[in-house]
């Protein structure tokens, strides 16, 4: 029995709600929501509805009498631009998911991306690059921060095969430009397990004219397990003086 766990946007971070059933069934029962599947897509819509960013959106998405998949129907709930973005999600994979939360992914290509449309028809998309961690298959391969991505093993990226940039369980092929939408080249990446340490760069930049010690922070998500990591960028800001910080 699957259970499914959505993440919403919302205008403080991120929100986990999920719908629990038992794993295990003695052979020949029928769980609740084989019995009864209206369940899921009621418990989705009641959580958009509390907790989503666009949650007066949910008015007109009340569930359907029709048995539609929980994932079919999530993602029809969605606010066009978050859709778009890519920004809320659901998955049934609850261990990768906790690996995700201690900031070691599984089968990942360690870049992290921003989807946009890639024109006017809003068919197609491509990825942009945000940043690339060290130590990763990604950053093996040579990509870099505002590099795009346009085609996926040959195919344009769409709302169908998006999600393999976010990790897959075989090597993938991507089509890449540079940040001026030229070069164009291709590269494999066979995907593995990553660490995601989110203090990703650290730099103190000294303006002795002005007076100033500039410390700029390049941190990308909270994950308790690299607390240590924050503490100790803060402590060399302190031991070199910083007056000033940039946290990007």
């Amino acid at each position: 029995m699957k259970k499914y766990f959505i993440f919403l946007f919302v205008a403080i971070g991120w929100v986990l709600s999920f719908f629990g059933c038992s794993e295990d069934k003695p052979s020949g029962e029928t769980s609740a929501l084989e019995e009864n599947p209206k369940i899921v897509r009621q418990f989705l819509y009641d959580g958009m509805s509390l907790y989503y960013l666009w949650a007066p959106y949910m008015r007109d998405k009340k569930p359907p009498r029709l048995n539609i998949d929980p994932v079919d129907y999530f993602e029809s709930l969605l606010y066009p631009i978050d859709r778009e973005r890519g920004w809320s999600w659901i998955t049934d994979n609850v261990e990768e998911l906790l690996s995700d939360f201690e900031g070691e992914s599984n089968n990942a290509f360690g870049f992290s991306p921003t989807l946009l449309w890639a024109d006017g028809t809003m068919t197609n998309l491509i990825a942009v690059i945000k940043y690339v961690y060290p130590d990763t298959p990604a950053n093996e391969a040579g990509l870099k921060r505002g590099d795009i991505i346009t085609h996926i093993n040959g195919e344009p990226i769409t709302s169908s095969n998006y999600l393999t940039l976010f990790g897959s369980n075989t090597p993938v092929t991507f089509e890449v430009r540079d940040q001026f939408f030229e070069n164009p080249r291709k590269i494999s990446i066979t995907p593995r397990k990553i660490s995601t340490d989110p203090v990703l760069y650290t730099h103190v930049y000294h303006y002795p004219e002005q007076s100033k010690k500039i410390a700029y922070l390049f941190y990308t998500e909270f994950i308790s397990n690299y607390n240590q990591s924050l503490y100790n960028a803060f402590a060399q800001f302190n031991r070199e003086g910083v007056t000033d910080l940039i946290v990007d």
